[in-house]
């Protein structure tokens, strides 16, 4: 034995044993982190109880490859927050072909309070025969849910009487983002969204013509009058009243529009100032800049070296924007509150970190 083991064995190290209660604190703050949430999972059973609400309140089905059973996701009544990828399935159970339906028909998912769909149609699963599938079945799993997002919105299509009521009697919020091969402008859409859906407050869709028109006066003056007389009538009616419509405009588009970031961001603001200076209720907010975009890469070429522009998903974004969001970023509506509060604070530009 040398000497520095005969120090140790005279001064043992002092070891410090925190409270059990401060441990799960701090395993608490951890758990914050998706990928630390999932670490901690697997110290103890003690830490996997902490962790796994944590764990699984948001799910992303991202691709055909997330084979999910009606029988196999674990801890089904834990996820509030629900993506679902249009291909979700290879094999369909449904007695009438509903791929969502296999999903959503799980007995213990009845907690989803935000939802994502590719498309208004995903909804009529609500109106497959219950008495095709059996007892086992839940097909009302989604009264909980208020807040939706459709991120390929096609268009308004039939949708059935469950779907329907579920729509009316349950979103406060709702977000549509697409339109790529809908016929039906977004400004229809938007009326026929706040004529119908009866508990509707806050409604976001894009500005698309915002980007193709440079009759900016006039594609709001459109939203003006479809707010105003749509307010009046749902006070009539008893409806909830809409506590704001948010027009979104995708800024990788708006850059395209104007070229230079200085010009979109001082245009922006005009637009902007001109929409709250004109309207009560409608607010525009920009989105999509520190989405998803594939960061560009160099290039060597005869002429020199360059820069080849990243390439923009639209779906990516739409999901980044939504997954943000529900791991409790700020929110679109949230945007709308800051973007009008920071016009009349009057800054030069707004800006997103």
């Amino acid at each position: 034995m040398d000497a520095a083991d005969m120090v140790d064995d005279i001064h043992p190290p002092q070891r410090t044993i925190l409270p059990v209660e401060l441990i799960l604190y701090i395993f608490q703050l951890a758990s914050s982190s998706s990928r630390a949430c999932l670490t901690i999972s697997l110290v103890s059973k003690v830490a996997r109880h902490q962790t796994l609400p944590r764990l699984f309140n948001t799910i992303l089905l991202t691709s055909p490859s997330d084979r999910i059973n009606a029988t196999d996701i674990p801890h089904a009544s834990l996820i509030h927050n629900l993506w679902l990828h249009p291909c979700l399935l290879d094999d369909t159970r449904c007695p009438q072909g509903s791929r969502p339906c296999d999903f959503l028909s799980q007995p213990l998912l009845t907690n989803i309070t935000n939802l994502a769909l590719p498309h208004m149609e995903y909804l009529n699963c609500m109106d497959c025969d219950e008495d095709a599938h059996g007892n086992q079945t839940a097909l009302s799993n989604l009264s909980e849910c208020h807040s939706l997002t459709i991120y390929q919105f096609d268009g308004l299509i039939y949708i059935g009487r469950r779907a329907f009521e579920f729509m009316t009697n349950n979103i406060t919020h709702l977000q549509l983002h697409g339109f790529g091969s809908s016929s039906d402008r977004p400004s229809s859409v938007v009326g026929w969204c706040l004529q119908e859906l009866r508990v509707l407050t806050h409604l976001a869709v894009p500005f698309k013509e915002l980007i193709d028109s440079d009759a900016v006066a006039l594609e709001i003056t459109e939203y003006q009058v479809i707010l105003m007389m749509a307010s009046t009538k749902r006070l009539m009616l008893g409806m909830a009243p809409l506590e704001v419509l948010v027009m979104m405009v995708d800024w990788k588009s708006w850059l395209g529009k104007w070229g230079m970031n200085e010009i979109a961001e001082s245009m922006f603001t005009i637009v902007l100032r001109i929409t709250l200076a004109t309207s009560d209720g409608l607010v525009l907010v920009e989105w999509g800049r520190e989405e998803s975009e594939v960061p560009g890469r160099l290039t060597e070429s005869d002429e020199g070296p360059g820069l080849i522009p990243g390439v923009s998903d639209p779906e990516a974004d739409v999901r980044a924007l939504w997954r943000a969001e529900a791991l409790g970023g700020e929110t679109i509506w949230e945007r709308a509150i800051n973007n009008a509060s920071s016009v009349r604070d009057g800054p030069a530009s707004l800006q997103y970190d």
